[in-house]
């Protein structure tokens, strides 16, 4: 006959049990920001929510093969989704290029997303025609965001960036363009370039001059924590086999490829 402490101690172990398998069975959840960078990253026009190619790849293939449902918040602007991740707001955030001040407070995984290509926005009748060295942008203004990465060819005293922060950047940027408040303005994303003007109907009002400067990578960048450095590991693992496999590639068609 069990006394009632034994039946107790059995009650508590048997609780002890369906807890660690309640546990076990709740799928952990991932904090994602994003920044308005069309298509990689917008709302999505039918339902509102936070959409695009990476948000895509992150929901469907990275965040399911890692054990986590994702959860993503945004749009915001860029500095912001660096000081939610600093903060611990969220826990990752994709689209980075590397820069100095970014490599001390994140940890960057080994592979990238995607690559970018630089370029400039004028006026169609700007006088510019081509660059090829520094001295060709000499004195000019030139209209970027503030944190992004800026290629070495235009690090120099005598060119001119005005730099703003908004989550629309672009417009920000273009406004100023088509004032003549600005000469020019620093684009790094070609692809997300053309689709934001042409989904806007902009696409005669600029003329697009390619830089010569080379295709630089875009990271999704983690925490610089433990717990971070895990997910960093684990991403990796996953995000390697998805690039061999052309699985970013392959969403990224489906929103550039004509209608």
């Amino acid at each position: 006959m069990k006394t009632p402490l034994l039946s107790g101690f059995l009650l508590l172990a048997f609780l002890f049990c369906l807890g660690n398998t309640l546990s076990a069975d709740e799928t952990k959840t991932l904090r994602l920001a994003i920044f308005l960078l069309e298509p990689y990253m917008m709302e999505n026009p039918v339902t509102g929510e936070p959409g695009g190619i990476t948000v895509d790849y992150w929901r469907e293939y990275i965040a399911p093969r890692m054990g986590y449902e994702l959860e993503v918040v945004g749009l915001f602007p860029v500095n912001r989704v660096e000081r939610m991740l600093e903060m611990g707001e969220v826990d990752v955030a994709p689209l980075f290029t590397r820069i100095p001040s970014r490599e001390e407070r994140f940890l960057y995984p080994e592979t990238p997303l995607t690559e970018i290509t630089s370029c400039l926005i004028l006026s169609p009748d700007s006088p510019l025609r081509e660059v090829t060295q520094s001295e060709d942008l000499f004195d000019m203004r030139i209209g970027f965001l503030e944190g992004g990465y800026v290629p070495p060819l235009l690090q120099h005293p005598r060119i001119s960036l005005e730099l703003v922060a908004s989550e629309d950047y672009r417009k920000l940027n273009l406004n100023k363009l088509f004032a003549g408040r600005l000469d020019a303005a620093l684009d790094i994303n070609y692809l997300s370039l053309m689709y934001y003007l042409k989904d806007r109907g902009l696409t005669d009002r600029v003329r697009i001059l390619m830089l010569p400067v080379e295709k630089v990578n875009v990271y999704s960048i983690f925490r610089k924590t433990p717990e971070g450095d895990q997910l960093r590991e684990q991403y990796d693992s996953i995000n390697r086999q998805g690039q061999a496999d052309g699985v970013f590639d392959s969403i990224a068609e489906g929103y550039f490829q004509e209608p």
